[in-house]
């Protein structure tokens, strides 16, 4: 993998905006950041690929055009994908403005973000980054644009909220049905729907049937199952609602290109050279 970063001597003052460091990420199925205490707010936006992000709040996959914040202070973990990999930009930032941004924007316990239009501000914020005009400068210069990212991150929220009610209930139902059994007809009674209102109105946000995304989710689940549990084959397919074991096999290989074993050995090996 390549990083393009530029990075900022720390400096423990109790400034509004002290940017650590920014850069651009082009990652490979070895990328993988673990913090137990982040002592740094993380701000990223996805420019093309997948990965996957594990915090307090849950787990998510960001995929191209999506955000996430991490908080300063929590634990987290993200990995990218090892057939689709992440490339992306981001910045580590802390000081007493990005927290009371966090609180004013209601994003205290928001986590991930899809489809946000911001990419132009992170692009103009690495460009401050990268002057070499003094640490001082570039977290006056950094403040507004830091304003304006979380603004963004804010109106996207709540703009989604909003206009897909209907499509967030149900990927909401999906979400919490990833380790039981479900079918489209209780999804539909759940969000109060028809069966052909439910496939249209998901598909319509999210562009894919609710089916497809449930069977997305429960692949993503699998991985990070599979790379971070003792869990067997056997006892993953069981617990994510698989017929069988190699009915989970052979539908894993389908869309990962690989079988569970060997995906979990590839990436041990990655992580050790």
């Amino acid at each position: 993998m390549y990083e393009d970063i530029a990075a900022f001597p720390f400096e423990d003052k109790d400034i509004p905006v002290s940017i650590q460091s920014m850069g651009i990420s082009y990652c490979d199925g070895t990328y993988r950041i673990s913090r137990e205490k982040s002592n740094v707010f993380v701000l990223e936006y996805i420019m093309k690929g997948k990965g996957t992000l594990i915090n307090g709040n849950g787990t998510f996959t960001p995929g191209q055009g999506d955000v996430y914040l991490l908080k300063q202070g929590e634990k987290h973990i993200y990995f990218s994908d090892a057939n689709d990999p992440w490339e992306k930009i981001w910045v580590n930032v802390k000081g007493g403005l990005i927290a009371s941004l966090v609180e004013v924007y209601g994003l205290r316990e928001v986590t991930y973000i899809p489809h946000v239009n911001c990419l132009d501000l992170f692009e103009k914020l690495y460009r401050i980054c990268r002057q070499g005009i003094g640490y001082e400068a570039v977290n006056e210069q950094s403040a507004i644009i830091i304003h304006e990212i979380l603004s963004r991150f804010s109106h996207a929220l709540h703009s989604a909220k909003d206009v897909n009610n209907e499509a967030a209930m149900i990927k909401a139902i999906i979400e919490n049905s990833l380790e039981s059994k479900i079918s489209l007809t209780e999804i539909a009674a759940q969000a109060h729907l028809s069966k052909s209102q439910t496939i249209r109105i998901f598909k319509q946000a999210f562009h894919k049937t609710p089916y497809d995304y449930l069977m997305e989710r429960r692949i993503e689940m699998a991985k990070i199952l599979l790379l971070n549990s003792q869990l067997t084959s056997k006892e993953i397919a069981y617990r994510l609602q698989f017929a069988d074991e190699h009915y989970f096999s052979g539908y894993f290989k389908k869309k990962v290109l690989l079988s569970p074993q060997a995906y979990k050995r590839m990436y041990q090996v990655n992580m050790r050279e």
